[in-house]
């Protein structure tokens, strides 16, 4: 692996490295080599006996397991975020692939160097121990949604997270910026494709999205959460609702706000956009 340098990163809110102070990150950084990665690559592989862990600097990464020989997506994971941090704590093997997007550049940090700067930095344990919580929850929430709600509800809310997540600012509303296929959305609320292309035209009658090819556009994702309460649950749609007035959204990405799953601030409170790039590893 080769050594670079990058500029001064942007951390998405929410994420493992926006929650350090100034001088762990300069540590945690400084303890490993970084290089740029090109797509497609695995970074992880499941079931691999390997410890090491990576912090995304720049672009995006997908999280994914097998399940009965198809490849199904647990998260996405942004600058700020750490993949890896399970097997490193535990010494287990890896229990999901991690695949670079475009324009990835991860710092790679030996197990041990990874403890030892645990072990130095008691805040940053906590932080490491505060990101495996949210994911899980994240998780559990999914896995709930599953039973209580429709298709097209359930995609609404994980939209909304995703948006909330890796999303910027248009006129329209907020446009995803990672690009998702219908079957990796389909595994993300437990449905069949076919489903989710038909909750995707619904949504887009109701106002809710705007689709292309290979583009998410997410009207008001400060309102996805409580889509429940204003989405017809009836699987047949009333008709089309006008978008009318909609909020300016800003260009922060929540990460679980939490999905903040985080801001220039050491330990902020969890916020639920972070939590939207769950999946433990």
């Amino acid at each position: 692996m080769d050594g670079m340098t990058v500029g001064q990163p942007r951390w998405a809110p929410g994420s493992f490295m926006e929650r350090l102070t100034p001088e762990e990150r300069d540590e945690v950084l400084g303890a490993g080599v970084t290089r740029s990665v090109s797509a497609g690559r695995q970074l992880l592989v499941e079931g691999r006996q390997e410890t090491h862990v990576e912090i995304i600097r720049a672009g995006y990464v997908k999280v994914t397991t097998e399940v009965g020989g198809a490849s199904r997506l647990l998260a996405v994971r942004l600058p700020g975020d750490i993949v890896g941090e399970f097997a490193a704590v535990t010494s287990n093997g890896r229990s999901a692939t991690v695949t670079a997007g475009d324009g990835v550049v991860a710092t790679v940090i030996r197990q041990h160097e990874f403890l030892r700067f645990l072990e130095r930095r008691p805040h940053a344990a906590q932080q490491v121990m505060a990101t495996v919580g949210e994911r899980l929850r994240w998780a559990n929430a999914r896995r709930s949604e599953f039973s209580a709600f429709p298709v097209h509800v359930r995609l609404a809310r994980v939209l909304g997270d995703i948006a909330a997540v890796c999303g910027a600012a248009t006129e329209g509303g907020v446009m995803i910026q990672v690009p998702l296929t219908q079957a990796e959305l389909a595994t993300l609320i437990g449905a069949a494709p076919d489903s989710v292309q038909r909750a995707s035209r619904q949504l887009r009658e109701l106002g809710h999205i705007d689709t292309g090819y290979r583009r998410i556009v997410v009207r008001d994702p400060p309102s996805c959460r409580p889509w429940p309460m204003r989405i017809p649950i009836s699987s047949s749609p009333t008709g089309p609702r006008s978008p009318g007035a909609r909020p300016s959204w800003s260009s922060r990405r929540a990460g679980p706000p939490r999905s903040g799953s985080a801001a220039g601030r050491a330990g902020p409170a969890p916020d639920r956009a972070a939590a939207a790039r769950t999946g433990r590893r």
